[in-house]
């Protein structure tokens, strides 16, 4: 397992979720949104608020492509809060949160706008 970590914020300024999408190599994995508080552009069409609250709902999360999930990042101007795994299978984010990271090929997170993880597993 390769773990990578920082914080948010360095010399004064912020990490963007591009930049963090860069340690994680070009991939056809499919991508699950369980979590996300942003500044930016929303998927769709849709509010940023709409669309938290559209991840949120979902106990699978939001299923999206390694383009998706780049065209995702590139939208946004901040993120304060997310959580998205790489899985082979459909999981529930609670599973994911106790550390049942069987079918998990990568994660990343960022929390409370301070810290953020990428493991490659």
């Amino acid at each position: 397992m390769n773990v990578i970590n920082g914080n948010m914020w360095n010399d004064g300024r912020k990490v963007t979720l591009s930049r963090l999408l860069e340690y994680i190599p070009a991939n056809e994995w499919d991508w699950y949104l369980y979590e996300i508080d942003a500044v930016g552009t929303a998927p769709h069409k849709m509010s940023m608020q709409d669309f938290e609250e559209q991840v949120l709902a979902s106990a699978i999360g939001i299923k999206l492509s390694w383009h998706e999930v780049k065209a995702l990042a590139d939208s946004l101007c901040d993120v304060k809060n997310f959580f998205m795994a790489a899985l082979l299978k459909p999981v529930e984010y609670e599973f994911l949160c106790n550390g049942e990271l069987d079918s998990c090929l990568a994660l990343v997170t960022v929390s409370d706008s301070t810290k953020w993880q990428v493991k490659i597993i």
